[in-house]
């Protein structure tokens, strides 16, 4: 048949009919007569949790939001189908221009013939998920008085955590502790685990955790403050205390990739998928 208007769209956003390849013309991302001696498509599912937690300990208010990146090294003009499980967590999601909208909104697929090397393929905001926490707790205590103060930090895995899953450990977490503007000195008595640091310019203590075991690693110091015309106590800045960390593969929302297939080429690539989640907005108030 001749080509229409219609079959002309139809080409460029939806999913090729069998037996016809996909015209280099039509796919504007990706340039023609790229070749590769190793095919290979990686993907990371990245997730980012934001939270909010109360000087008492609670939720104040969370979230989890996801992407997925792609990394591409594939010979010619391939199309590619990817199925995610459990997907009807999504309550929010963008998407490339390379992946065929009508075929997402008919059944989910992440149908796309990808760019060249790397690019975000998709990402995703969840629906409320009931009672979400990190699988750690951090407790944070700040005391003032009129020469300075004291700070207190205990960190620990939550009973049942999956921290204790020895794929899932929680690494590279970092505690960071704002103090006051006058604040001149600032000494660590003990750390029972880690790296410590005080930023003079920025007045911010850093704790560097690292890997989280089973222990619960604790952090004391006390600071001093400089020339003080008054005699009353300083106020708490207001700051919260923020939390870096990242769990290695894990996806906190139960997303995952279940099937990646390789159409339109002769060759079978390397495929592999890897997940994290690490911190979005993290931050534990004081006052």
């Amino acid at each position: 048949p001749l080509p229409t208007l219609e079959n002309k769209v139809r080409q460029m956003l939806d999913a090729p009919k069998k037996g016809v390849s996909v015209h280099e013309s039509s796919v504007p991302w990706r340039n023609p007569g790229i070749k590769y001696a190793s095919n290979e498509l990686f993907f990371d599912v990245i997730e980012h949790m934001d939270i909010i937690v109360d000087a008492e300990g609670g939720i104040v208010k969370s979230g989890l939001r996801g992407s997925i990146e792609a990394n591409c090294h594939l010979s010619g003009m391939p199309d590619v189908n990817l199925h995610l499980i459990n997907k009807e967590i999504f309550e929010d999601v963008s998407y490339h221009r390379c992946v065929r909208h009508a075929r997402y909104e008919n059944d989910r697929m992440l149908s796309f013939v990808p760019p060249d090397g790397r690019f975000t393929l998709f990402q995703y905001r969840c629906k409320p998920i009931h009672a979400l926490q990190p699988p750690f707790y951090v407790t944070p205590q700040i005391t003032f008085n009129k020469e300075g103060g004291r700070v207190n930090v205990m960190v620990g895995l939550r009973h049942g955590g999956i921290g204790l899953d020895k794929e899932k450990d929680i690494h590279k977490l970092i505690v960071n502790v704002p103090l006051p503007p006058q604040v001149d000195v600032c000494n660590v008595n003990s750390c029972s685990q880690g790296q410590h640091s005080f930023d003079n310019s920025r007045k911010v203590l850093t704790w560097k955790i690292g890997h989280l075991t089973s222990n619960s690693p604790s952090l004391s110091a006390e600071f001093n403050f400089g020339a003080n015309d008054t005699d009353d106590v300083v106020e708490a800045t207001g700051e919260a205390v923020t939390v870096e960390f990242q769990i290695p593969n894990y996806s906190c929302s139960g997303v995952k990739v279940d099937t990646v297939s390789v159409l339109n080429e002769s060759y079978k690539p390397y495929k592999g998928v890897k997940y994290m989640t690490k911190q979005g907005k993290f931050s534990i108030r004081t006052v």
